[in-house]
């Protein structure tokens, strides 16, 4: 098919051209690994023969993690109102 517009069901060229919803892509070049770390910490201590005192600490932490993006669209200056 020469032009964009025919519609693939019927032949007829359609009204409305055909466009991407939503294109996403990563940039190899400046593409970093997602990362997630997980840690924990404890501490604990007996005060007496019948009393412990423990102390603990958990966390996560997410680093580069998936950005989506539509990078090939025009500028929304250059869209129709």
């Amino acid at each position: 098919m020469d032009n964009p517009n025919t519609g693939v069901l019927n032949g007829k060229t359609n009204v409305a051209p055909v466009t991407v919803a939503s294109i996403t892509g990563l940039q190899q070049d400046n593409y970093k690994l997602p990362v997630a770390y997980m840690y924990s910490i404890g501490v604990q201590h007996a005060l007496s023969s019948k009393t412990v005192l423990a102390v603990s600490y958990v966390g996560n932490q997410s680093r580069h993690q998936n950005d989506y993006r539509n990078i090939n669209l025009p500028a929304e200056s250059n869209l129709p109102a």
